[in-house]
């Protein structure tokens, strides 16, 4: 899934998604 996808489905800006990656915030799926 493209990073504007993933933050269309959960509400969030792709800024946003962005920083939670790089605070350790996102766990990538199997």
């Amino acid at each position: 899934m493209s990073t504007g996808k993933a933050a269309k489905r959960l509400g969030v800006s792709v800024k946003t998604l962005q920083r939670w990656d790089r605070e350790g915030r996102l766990v990538p799926a199997a």
